[in-house]
C-alpha cells in the first residue's frame, strides 16, 4: 500500500512538472533568454508574447516602441481559428502524457518544424535547467533524435540556468554562406575559412562575446537586408513586423511568414494524430523539400 501510494505521488509530482514545462514551453522555444536581453539592452529587440509563440529571434523582431509607433497595420497577422488553436491545446496535452523520449522528440519537432522541412538554415533553441523534465529529456535523448533526422546542434552559450542551442542542417548552412554577399558581408565580422565547422565555430565566440551577435539572423534565414538594416540602428522604419522586422520586401517576406505557418500547423496536426516522429520527419520533408 505504502509503495502504491509513493508511485501515485511521485506521478503527480511529475505530471505537475510537466505542466510546468507546458506553460513555458513558448519561453524555451525562443533564441534570446531574459539574461541575453538585459545584457543586449535596446539592441535587442522587445520580446513580446508574438514573439515567445514563434519561436523566433528577437533580433530582428520588432521593439516595443516600433510597435507604439508603427500602428498595428504593420503586424503580421498570423492567420489562426479555432480549429487551429483546438489543435495547440491538444499538442500540449498529449505533449504531457508522453515518456521522456517521446517528449523531446515531439516538442523538438514543432520547435524545428520550419528548418526540418527546408525553409529555414538553422534555428536557436532555448532549453531552461529548471524546467526538469524538458532538460533531463533533452540531455538523455535529444541529441541522439536530432543525429536520428541528419540535423546538427552546437551549444551557443551554457549558463547556471539555461542551455542556448544552435541547431543546424549542415548543407543549407553551406548554401546560406557560399553566397558572395553573404562571405562578404561574415567576412568583414571575422569569419573565415571553408568548412561550416569554421563558421558554426566562430558564431559561437561571437555569441559568447556578445550575446546575441547581429549576424545570427542569416543562420536563421532572415535576409541580409533586413539584417544589415537591423544593425544599422538607423531612423528607417520597418514595413512589417512578424517572425522578424522587415525593411524590404515586404510581400515576399509576408509570402515567407504564411510559408512558416503552414509548415507548423501540417507539424502539429501530424504530431497530434500520434505518427512516430522519424514519419512525421520524413513526411514534412516529402511535402515542403523541393
Amino acid at each position: 500500500m505504502v509503495e502504491r501510494l509513493q508511485t501515485k505521488e511521485n506521478k503527480n509530482t511529475r505530471d505537475n512538472q510537466r505542466r510546468l514545462n507546458s506553460e513555458s514551453n513558448e519561453n524555451n522555444l525562443t533564441y534570446c533568454s531574459k539574461s541575453d536581453s538585459e545584457l543586449n539592452e535596446s539592441n535587442l529587440a522587445y520580446c513580446s508574447k508574438f514573439n515567445l509563440d514563434t519561436n523566433e529571434s528577437s533580433l530582428a523582431y520588432c521593439s516595443k516602441s516600433d510597435l507604439e509607433s508603427n500602428e498595428s497595420n504593420l503586424a503580421y497577422q498570423r492567420q489562426s481559428d479555432s480549429k487551429t488553436n483546438m489543435r495547440c491545446l491538444e499538442y500540449y496535452r498529449q505533449l504531457n502524457s508522453k515518456s521522456d523520449k517521446e517528449y523531446i522528440e515531439m516538442f523538438l519537432i514543432y520547435a524545428l518544424a520550419t528548418l526540418i522541412s527546408g525553409v529555414k538554415p538553422g534555428t536557436t533553441v532555448t532549453i531552461k535547467k529548471n524546467k526538469r523534465v524538458l532538460y533531463e529529456s533533452w540531455s538523455q535523448y535529444g541529441g541522439e533524435f536530432l543525429e536520428s533526422i541528419g540535423l546538427k546542434y552546437i551549444y551557443l552559450r551554457e549558463t547556471e540556468s539555461c542551455l542556448v542551442v544552435m541547431i543546424y542542417d549542415e548543407e543549407s548552412i553551406m548554401k546560406c554562406v557560399s553566397t558572395m554577399e553573404h562571405k562578404e558581408f561574415l567576412s568583414k565580422l571575422g569569419y573565415k575559412g571553408l568548412e561550416v565547422d569554421d563558421y558554426i565555430s566562430r558564431l559561437k565566440d561571437r555569441y559568447e562575446r556578445y550575446h546575441c551577435p547581429h549576424e545570427l539572423g542569416l543562420f536563421l534565414g532572415i535576409p541580409i537586408e533586413d539584417v544589415k538594416a537591423f544593425m544599422d540602428c538607423s531612423e528607417q522604419k520597418c514595413l512589417m513586423c512578424g517572425y522578424w522586422k522587415v525593411y524590404y520586401n515586404r510581400e515576399t517576406a509576408e509570402e515567407l511568414f504564411r510559408k512558416y505557418d503552414m509548415v507548423r500547423d501540417f507539424a502539429i496536426e501530424n504530431l497530434i494524430i500520434g505518427n512516430n516522429s522519424v514519419s512525421i520527419v520524413n513526411c514534412i520533408r516529402e511535402n515542403f523539400i523541393n
